[in-house]
């Protein structure tokens, strides 16, 4: 019967991406698609001005405006390339951070080539670690895998350890909600297409900070 739920998943994902091709808006769907995961996600204002160096008297690598970007399309910035996840009128942009200062962030915004720079924390700006990310978007929404995660990875233990007890594994269920974090463990309620759930916990990432699972956002 799981494989069968598998393969009728499998089936609904694949229709909804060729449904899906031309929206704009974007979340990473595999676990290579956060290439700089770093240390959590900066949420700018309109206005963003990227420097060489925490110093606004220092060299300006790249400046835009959200408002005019979802206006037009720019020659400078490929939004999947800078933004880990942004909505269709990119009022909300998430980039992953490399540091972070009281008054800066040091962001990603060219995967590719692994460039970063400094962005000024604004007034309606915020900086959040992966842990508050996922407690203020994952609680709200839910989460999800990753398409590409390991089986390994996919089961429900009794504990936050490697040591505790497994309840169950799964493929793909309905929904996941997230109760709590600990570590690089979370607590979730899993509920499967059959409306049958199960409460245990999960990884959420791996020691070296690679993500296995990501919100809901859009």
């Amino acid at each position: 019967m799981k494989k069968v739920w598998a393969l009728v998943f499998s089936i609904i994902i694949s229709i909804s991406c060729i449904i899906n091709t031309d929206a704009k808006e974007y979340t990473p769907r595999y676990v290579n698609s956060i290439k700089n995961v770093g240390m959590g996600v900066f949420l700018p204002s309109d206005k963003i001005t990227i420097y060489s160096k925490p110093d606004e008297n220092s060299e300006v690598l790249l400046e835009f405006s959200l408002k005019e970007l979802a206006k037009n399309d720019s020659d400078d910035i490929i939004p999947v390339n800078t933004f880990i996840a942004f909505d269709k009128d990119f009022k909300n942009v998430f980039f992953t951070v490399a540091d972070e200062t009281p008054d800066w962030c040091e962001v990603f915004f060219d995967h590719k080539n692994k460039r970063s720079g400094w962005i000024k924390k604004t007034e309606g700006s915020n900086f959040f670690t992966w842990k508050e990310f996922f407690d203020i978007y994952g609680r709200n929404k839910g989460i999800r895998f990753f398409a590409d995660v390991p089986t390994e990875y996919k089961a429900i233990y009794t504990s936050p350890s490697d040591d505790a007890q497994q309840i169950t594994g799964f493929y793909h269920p309905k929904e996941m909600e997230l109760k709590l974090i600990r570590g690089n463990w979370m607590l979730i309620k899993l509920i499967n297409f059959d409306r049958t759930a199960q409460i245990g916990w999960i990884k959420w990432r791996k020691p070296d900070g690679t993500l296995l699972v990501f919100p809901n956002l859009y």
